[in-house]
């Protein structure tokens, strides 16, 4: 279901909710972590309407926090993505996103006997643009309510 990013019921411009943040973390980057390993918070905010590869989109502000706890060879991993999300008016695609984000890191591992302990720190940016190409079936999820 791509269309998590969206409450229930209209929203206008202005209009700030929280999502599930797991659910919105792992529809944006799916594969990327193992759930039962990470924690996610998002607030969104309905910015306007936009348009990405010529489709209408709801144009949406989002603050994602993920948190990733330290299992096996995966570090802990504190992320805090702001930034916008395009949700199309069709049918509810996530068409783009633009994200960016302070990023800490650190862990431990076992090198030739000696136990190692690192940290790291930085920005992370994630921009993605999609286009849909074949159409079909029923939206679910929220609805958005489009200025005249």
């Amino acid at each position: 279901q791509l269309y998590v990013i969206v409450p229930e019921g209209p929203v206008k411009t202005g209009t700030s909710w929280e999502p599930d943040g797991t659910t919105v973390a792992r529809t944006l980057f799916d594969g990327m972590w193992d759930e039962t390993n990470f924690k996610a918070k998002a607030k969104c905010t309905y910015k306007g309407n936009d348009k990405i590869g010529g489709r209408a989109c709801a144009r949406i502000a989002l603050a994602l926090g993920i948190d990733v706890a330290q299992f096996g060879t995966i570090p802990e991993i504190h992320l805090e993505y702001v930034g916008s999300i395009f949700v199309s008016l069709d049918n509810g695609v996530i068409l783009g996103y633009d994200l960016t984000g302070p990023l800490k890191m650190k862990g431990r591992s076992k090198e030739n006997d000696a136990e190692i302990e690192w940290n790291l720190e930085g920005t992370r940016s994630e921009s993605l643009r999609g286009e849909i190409l074949e159409e079909g079936g029923e939206l679910e999820g929220g609805s958005l309510e489009i200025p005249p």
